[in-house]
């Protein structure tokens, strides 16, 4: 059996990254081929695993144009607006795929592929004509909610239903989320492994809560999700600034990572206009490189779930993300809001912290959680329900094993 994979996906992701790495630490070699240009500095790490498409020349044509710079790691303290050709390449790259991909394919025969997101890199997988095809689900992938753009045209459910029907294995996470939506959307369902497939690395998110920590006054709060206009950091900056009146021992630290400037702006907009701006209690982190952000999300106390189906309903189904689990599994205390997939992952203890909406519910979570800091049983009660239902490790075993057999 050939020992190769290949993996379809956004070369600039984090967890493609992760999944590269595995990969070849586990003796494959990896090809991997994205519609997203290859376009940060510290891809030099992969410069062996990237098949070039021909028309990434074009990506290195636009950046030579002085004003066209790509804004990945914008510092969201130093107010640099800058911009990038990253969009243009990316819809030539899908173009170029959708002709000679099966060519692509065929010339480096991997004993199979893997895709991250079922609507765009998944449909380009089964057009390979591949039996194995492992192609995992995510959030965009079963919105429903509808609206006229590009984006919901490039996850349209026809696409979905393809790269279900032709996919040897689906990853699907919370079969309670997931399972009504894709038989909505007329989708195969009975080659869907329900697991939380992409997992957090718990022997490196690791807690650290020592007596020197929970003896500490101060509660830090934490949001280490990628910032995004349809998250409600309005609604949880005034909850904390209204418990900072009473509770001057809290701190709110923002790790949100690599941004684009539109969304960074946007986020400026949003403390301005709750008045947080340059808030004592507010700590706002530049770019973290991810193999450093256990070290930042260790020295926290509570994580912070951005989403409010109320206020934005297209993040209803969008269950729980990564960054969540990563601070769960550091023994951190989650302030979520109740929705579909919360149930499947947050233990009892966990109950507390879990607000049915904004108005009534997120000051109250805050203070159980500042109250519950010191509780070395409930936050331990968060690391645990990661270790038993979203460990790396052990979802990578199962991933592995499709393409042994």
């Amino acid at each position: 059996m050939s020992k190769t994979i290949l993996i379809i996906a956004n070369i600039t992701n984090t967890h493609t990254h992760r999944f590269i790495r595995e990969f070849k630490k586990r003796g494959w070699k990896v090809h991997v081929i994205s519609i997203q240009p290859p376009n940060r500095d510290n891809l030099v790490e992969f410069e062996d695993s990237i098949i070039k498409l021909p028309t990434n020349i074009l990506y290195n044509f636009l950046t030579k144009i002085p004003f066209l710079k790509y804004s990945e790691f914008h510092n969201i303290n130093s107010g640099v607006k800058w911009y990038e050709p990253y969009s243009i390449t990316s819809v030539f790259n899908y173009v170029y795929l959708l002709c000679f991909i099966k060519r692509i394919v065929k010339k480096n025969n991997p004993a199979g592929i893997f895709s991250i997101y079922l609507t765009m890199n998944g449909f380009l997988s089964v057009l390979t004509g591949h039996k194995k095809i492992v192609s995992s689900a995510a959030g965009g992938d079963i919105s429903d909610h509808r609206f006229t753009s590009i984006k919901y045209w490039l996850n349209h459910p026809t696409f979905l239903r393809i790269a279900t029907h032709n996919s040897y294995k689906v990853l699907g996470f919370d079969q309670n989320t997931f399972e009504p939506l894709f038989t909505r959307k007329k989708c195969r369902i009975d080659n869907i492994i329900w697991m939380q497939h992409w997992g957090v690395e718990t022997d490196k998110f690791l807690p650290l809560i020592d007596n020197k920590k929970l003896d500490n006054e101060v509660c830090k709060f934490i949001c280490s999700r990628p910032y995004r206009p349809q998250f409600d950091f309005e609604s949880i900056l005034l909850a904390l600034k209204m418990l900072y009146q009473n509770n001057h021992h809290i701190q709110f630290i923002i790790a949100s990572g690599a941004q684009s400037t539109e969304n960074l702006e946007y986020l400026n907009k949003v403390l301005n206009e709750t008045g947080c701006s340059g808030a004592e209690f507010i700590t706002i982190l530049n770019h973290i490189d991810y193999r450093e952000l256990p070290n930042v999300i260790q020295k926290c106390d509570v994580y912070i779930d951005p989403i409010n189906i109320h206020k934005f309903p297209e993040t209803a189904n969008w269950g729980v993300s990564g960054s969540l689990l990563e601070a769960m599994s550091c023994g951190l205390i989650p302030i979520i809001s109740r929705r579909s997939g919360v149930d499947w992952i947050l233990p009892p203890e966990s109950n507390p912290f879990i607000y049915d909406n904004v108005e009534d519910g997120l000051l109250f979570a805050l203070e159980n959680a500042v109250a519950s800091k010191k509780n070395k049983k409930i936050r331990m009660a968060m690391r645990h329900a990661v270790i038993e239902k979203a460990n790396w490790n052990k979802n990578l075993d199962i991933i592995e094993d499709f393409y042994r057999t």
